[in-house]
Order: C-alpha cells, then structure tokens, then sequence
C-alpha cells in the first residue's frame, strides 16, 4: 500500500465514523480507495470509485459522496455506481476477486455541514451493458472499436 492510499483509506475510516455511516459500513474495512479499476468483462469499462468497502461478512460495497446544494441521488449517481459494481465484479484485482459484490450501493450525500447516507439498488450488469452499447451507438463507435459508417 503507498502512503498516499494509506491516507487516503485512514480520512475514509475518519469520516464514516463522523457522519454516522451505516454500521455495515463502519463496521466495515475501505478496500479501494479513489484508485482506477478497469475490465474488459462484460465489456471494457474504466472507473476510479470513491470507495469500496468491505463488509464483517465480506461482501464488497459501492460508495460515492456526492458533494451538492439538495438531498437528491440522481439517476447519473445510480449508472456511475452500477458501472463501478460491473467493474468490481469482474475485475482481476486480487482484492476484489472471489468476493460477493452487493446489489446495492451507497451514496453520501453532502450538503454544508450535514452528511446523509442513502441505499440505493444498483442496476444488473445486463442494464449497464445495454447502456455502454446505447452511448457508443449513439456516437459513432460499435463495440469493436470501429466508426459507425452511415447508409
């Protein structure tokens, strides 16, 4: 681990025990911390999540902080989320590999001084996949890489 991870998973630790984390979470250990993870499986996707955490039963946990001026988890929080469950899930990282990933996330919400936590169900790695073939369809590119040719 590089000083620069071990800080970043000590602040983590910090701050899920001062904002009132879910206890599944503080009970939990931070296994990743903003570090870029990439797969080529189910199709190629690179994210760098906030955090994953791992629980006392261990399963693996998405967490993203959304810093923002109202109580709202978007629907871009749920994709980004699902994408990073995709990753996880299929990843080679030895930390990640053999353990059972949840279907639901958390997002912390900030807003001034208060932090709220909320669940959120993530989509199926089938809903990402269909929205990775959408955007690239959508501009210009198909799965192997190539240019969409018109007519």
């Amino acid at each position: 681990m590089t000083a620069n991870s071990l800080w970043n998973t000590l602040r983590w630790r910090w701050t899920m025990w001062m904002d009132g984390a879910p206890a599944e979470i503080r009970n939990g250990r931070p296994v990743v911390v903003e570090e870029r993870l990439s797969t080529l499986r189910p199709v190629p996707l690179v994210v760098q999540p906030d955090a994953i955490y791992q629980t006392a039963d261990g399963r693996l946990i998405v967490v993203e902080t959304k810093t923002r001026g109202e109580w709202l988890v978007k629907r871009g929080d749920v994709v980004q989320m699902s994408a990073v469950r995709a990753v996880v899930r299929h990843c080679d990282d030895p930390r990640l590999v053999g353990w059972p990933v949840a279907p639901y996330g958390y997002v912390r919400l900030v807003h001034g001084d208060r932090v709220i936590w909320e669940k959120v169900d993530l989509l199926p790695d089938a809903a990402v996949v269909n929205l990775w073939l959408a955007y690239w369809a959508a501009n210009g590119r198909g799965m192997d890489g190539e240019m969409a040719r018109a007519g």
